[in-house]
């Protein structure tokens, strides 16, 4: 995500689900990212990706990790919107999303869109079920999630690195791709 705000608070979600996060600024970054951990063998589970983004939009970027041989495996990726509904789902209609979570989001919903995206069918639970506050107790296979969020603000990144879990910190792309030795 492009928006430190909106960065802080998804991770901040993420991370109270006891799920490991990594943020970034930029859909570039983030395919940077993407390929770093599949080649160092820690592949991300699910990418949450904003849509409208500078330079590279998240519908642009989903079709550039679709056709990267090397994260084309990424399969589990949930777009973010701020925006129409239903004009995201038009213009990403030639490609593969798993689910779509609308802005503002809170814990339920980031919650929501992360099981749904993993298992189609926990979408029949009940409102009741819900509501309940487990998502601070996710399954054994969503504690074990490394997820990917993408964020270009300085603070966030900050704040980020100093979060009890590896990840790299940078605030584009280009150093990324030096810190990583490409």
């Amino acid at each position: 995500d492009d928006n430190a705000a909106a960065r802080e608070i998804m991770a901040s979600i993420i991370e109270s689900m006891q799920m490991e996060c990594t943020a970034v600024e930029s859909g570039m970054s983030g395919i940077y990212e993407l390929e770093h951990a599949q080649i160092s063998g820690h592949p991300y589970s699910i990418v949450i990706m904003d849509w409208h983004m500078p330079t590279l939009n998240g519908i642009d970027t989903v079709r550039l990790i679709r056709t990267n041989p090397v994260i084309s495996d990424t399969l589990t990726i949930v777009m973010v919107t701020a925006y129409s509904r239903e004009d995201l789902l038009e213009q990403a209609k030639d490609i593969e999303l798993s689910g779509l979570l609308e802005k503002p989001v809170s814990p339920s919903t980031v919650c929501e869109a992360i099981l749904h995206a993993y298992h189609k069918d926990l979408a029949d639970l009940t409102k009741r079920e819900q509501r309940l506050p487990s998502y601070r107790q996710p399954s054994a296979h969503l504690k074990r999630a490394h997820i990917l969020l993408v964020e270009d603000n300085a603070l966030n990144r900050e704040l980020n690195a100093e979060n009890k879990y590896p990840r790299i910190i940078t605030d584009n792309a280009i150093t990324t791709i030096t810190q990583l030795g490409w």
